[in-house]
């Protein structure tokens, strides 16, 4: 139940799918009952609903205390910290469990730095990179990495990025499906290709 409901908070807050995935993971942890200290997943699961239901602070509150007993709290801590805007507090989290090689850590620790802006693209690119040498296929370091790309001209890098997600299918979130027809659409633009562009961005907001 914990690790399922888990994986349904993080689908339906994260990846903006079903609203019955809401549902689902309320009912595996009112399945759960009293929050248990031994089961990591369903203490963050249930952080994720509170935080994605619009209570940060309760989220936070609930993470806290706990963070250091094990990587994947600290991890939904700091990467909470960060959608709520605490982007000290975030890096401050993420960079003390990074050497664990969690890829959401490392991929959220290199958004952080790529909305730190100029001084902080060397620290993204190469998080970025560690997060895809553990997971190549992870839609949201590709996509992260691919804007990186886009910010240096280098263009048929990103598009290798972004075309390798929409290659996904299911397997990536309507919301990175999205992000991807914008991010193709804009290295159009780059090239000076309206057409194409337009037609990238119409795609994104149909599947967005």
């Amino acid at each position: 139940h914990a690790y399922l409901a888990y994986i349904d908070v993080i689908r339906w807050g994260e990846h903006g799918e079903s609203d019955e995935l809401k549902a689902e993971a309320q009912r595996h942890l009112e399945a759960l009952g009293k929050p248990n200290p031994g089961h990591s997943h369903q203490r963050v699961a249930a952080a994720y609903l509170r935080y994605f239901s619009g209570d940060a602070k309760g989220a936070i509150d609930a993470l806290t205390p706990i963070a250091k007993e094990a990587t994947i709290v600290a991890g939904a801590l700091g990467i909470i910290q960060m959608k709520a805007g605490d982007l000290q507090g975030a890096r401050a989290t993420l960079r003390d469990v990074t050497d664990r090689g969690d890829v959401r850590i490392l991929q959220s620790l290199a958004e952080l730095y790529r909305r730190g802006g100029s001084g902080f693209e060397l620290a993204a690119i190469t998080m970025y990179d560690s997060a895809l040498n553990r997971s190549p296929d992870h839609a949201p370091s590709l996509l992260g990495r691919a804007m990186m790309h886009i910010g240096q001209d280098e263009f048929n890098e990103a598009m290798n990025k972004v075309n390798k997600v929409l290659e996904m299918g299911p397997n990536a979130s309507p919301r990175q499906i999205a992000m991807a027809h914008l991010l193709r659409g804009n290295i159009f633009f780059a090239r000076n290709n309206k057409k194409e562009g337009m037609l990238a961005e119409e795609k994104a907001l149909l599947d967005g």
